[in-house]
C-alpha cells in the first residue's frame, strides 16, 4: 500500500481506507463447488458470482485480473480478479489448483457467535477478510492448508469462504466469524434445513447469503437438474442466467484442467444496449497455467 501511494500521489491513508471497502461491505455472491459424479468427466467446478453495485463507475470501468508470481520458494503462485489499488484476495485461483470464494454474511443465525440478537456485535478488530484470503491464496498448497490458514486468523465479520481442490476433488465452505471457523462439505452442508437447503451429493453450495431461502433454492434447482452435467459451458449458459447470481462479475474455475472463465458486468462507456450483469455477458476463457509460468511461454 506504501508504494502504491508513493507511485499515485494519493496518501498512504486514502490507499488503507480503500482496502477496507470490501470489509465494510461484504457484498452478497453466491458460490458452489462441484466435483466427482456431479460433474463432466469427474473435474472439480468452482463458482464465484460477486453481486454488488454496478452503477458505480469505478467498479465496472476498471476491472482487473492481477496474477501474482511467487518472490519466495514457498510460495504459491496466484491471481485475483479484482481493482487497482486493491491488495487482497476476495475472488482467487492458484497454482496449487485451489479456487476461491467469498460471500458476505448479512443475515447469519446465533451460530457465527456474533451480529445477531442474541450475540455480540460482529468483531472489527484483527485482520480483514482479504489479507486472510491473500494469505490462502500465496501459503496454501492444498485445502487443509487454506483451511488451517483459516482457523488460525484473527477473523473478524461474519462470511462464507469458498475452497476447491482440483488436485483433491472437492470443495469446502466455511462458516467465519470472528469466532467460529466451520468447514463444511456435501454431506454436512450448512446452514442445516432440508427444505431450502438440502444436501446435494459431490456439491457444496450457498445462495447469495446465510440465511437466504430463495436464493438457495433457485441454485439448489439448477445444480440438480445438472448434476452430472455440471461443466463451465452449463454453469455459464444455464445455470448463472437462471439463478441470475453475478451482476458485477463472475469467475467460473475449473480446478482441474486450470481455466478460468470471467465475466464483467457492461462498463459505463459501452453501448447501453448490451447487457448490463456479468452472468448475462460474453465470458473470457484463462488458461491458468500459462499465466502462472514465469518467464511467460511465448505465443
Amino acid at each position: 500500500m506504501q508504494g502504491m501511494a508513493d507511485g499515485s500521489g494519493l496518501s498512504y491513508e486514502e490507499i488503507h481506507r480503500m482496502n477496507m471497502i470490501p470489509e465494510i461491505t461484504k457484498a452478497s455472491c453466491s458460490f458452489f463447488g462441484a466435483w466427482g459424479e456431479a460433474t463432466t468427466g469427474g473435474k472439480t467446478f468452482q463458482l464465484r458470482a460477486l453481486d454488488y453495485v454496478t452503477d458505480a463507475k469505478s467498479f465496472t470501468d476498471n476491472p482487473l485480473v492481477v496474477v501474482y508470481h511467487p518472490s519466495a520458494e514457498d510460495e504459491v503462485a496466484h491471481a485475483a480478479v479484482s481493482w487497482p489499488g486493491l491488495t487482497g484476495v476476495l475472488t482467487g485461483f492458484t497454482a496449487a489448483h485451489l479456487g476461491i470464494s467469498e460471500i458476505g454474511v448479512t443475515y447469519p443465525d446465533d451460530s457465527f457467535g456474533q451480529g445477531t440478537d442474541n450475540t455480540p456485535a460482529e468483531k472489527v478488530k484483527g485482520q480483514p477478510w482479504m489479507s486472510v484470503l491473500k494469505d490462502v491464496a500465496s501459503k496454501a498448497h492444498n485445502v487443509d492448508e487454506a483451511l488451517k490458514i483459516i482457523e488460525d486468523a484473527d477473523r473478524t465479520c461474519n462470511l462464507i469462504i469458498g475452497v476447491g481442490d482440483g488436485n483433491a476433488g472437492n470443495a469446502y465452505g466455511v462458516e467465519y466469524s470472528g469466532y467460529v471457523a466451520v468447514p463444511y462439505n456435501d454431506t454436512t452442508l450448512l446452514p442445516n434445513n432440508d427444505t431450502w437447503h438440502p444436501q446435494i451429493p459431490s456439491v457444496v453450495y450457498n445462495g447469495m447469503d446465510w440465511l437466504c431461502p430463495n436464493f438457495d433454492i433457485a441454485l439448489h434447482d439448477q445444480l440438480v437438474k445438472y448434476h452430472g452435467q455440471i461443466d463451465e459451458n452449463v454453469v455459464v449458459t444455464n445455470i448463472l442466467p437462471t439463478v441470475q447470481t453475478g451482476n458485477l462479475h463472475v469467475a467460473v474455475a475449473d480446478l482441474t484442467d486450470m481455466n478460468w472463465h470471467i465475466s464483467f458486468a457492461r462498463r459505463t462507456t459501452a453501448d447501453p444496449s448490451e447487457p448490463m450483469n456479468g452472468y448475462e455477458r460474453q465470458f473470457s476463457r484463462l488458461h491458468m497455467t500459462d499465466l502462472f509460468a514465469f518467464p511467460a511461454p511465448e505465443v
